[in-house]
C-alpha cells in the first residue's frame, strides 16, 4: 500500500517460458511469471511553495519466482497519463516495453543469491 489517493487494477495474466531470457526461466517445470497493469492517482508537487497536483499514473509490475533460489525479481514501470483517448494506447506500449525487458532480462551470476542451487 502506498499514499496514493485512488487507485485500480486494469489486468493480469500469466506470462509463459518464452517472454524471458533462458538464463532466468531455468528449469520450465519450476518456472512461474506473470505481468499485472493498473493505474493510481498520485500527488505530485516539486517544491514546498507549490501547490500539490494529483496526477494519474500507469502501472505496470512483472514478477518472476525463481524457485531455485527462494527469490523473486520484480520490474516496475510507471508512466503518466494525459487522460486522451490514448490511455489504452500507452498501456499497450508500457506492457510491450515490460515484455521486451523480460525477454532480455539476463541472470549473469546467479552466486548473487543466498541459495546457489541452480536447478
Amino acid at each position: 500500500m502506498n499514499e496514493s489517493s485512488t487507485r485500480s487494477f486494469d489486468s493480469a495474466e500469466s506470462l509463459g517460458i518464452h517472454d524471458c531470457h533462458p538464463s532466468v526461466t531455468g528449469s520450465s517445470d519450476r518456472f512461474f511469471s506473470c505481468i499485472a497493469v493498473g493505474r493510481q492517482s498520485v500527488t505530485k508537487q516539486l517544491h514546498l511553495s507549490d501547490p500539490a497536483l494529483n496526477v494519474e499514473v500507469l502501472v505496470v509490475l512483472a514478477v518472476i519466482r525463481l524457485p531455485q533460489v527462494s527469490s523473486d525479481i520484480v520490474l516496475s514501470l510507471t508512466s503518466p497519463l494525459d487522460h486522451t483517448d490514448q490511455d489504452n494506447d500507452e498501456s499497450r506500449k508500457c506492457k510491450d516495453c515490460v515484455l521486451e525487458i523480460l525477454r532480455s532480462f539476463e541472470i549473469q551470476d546467479w552466486g548473487l543469491f543466498t541459495s546457489n542451487e541452480r536447478v
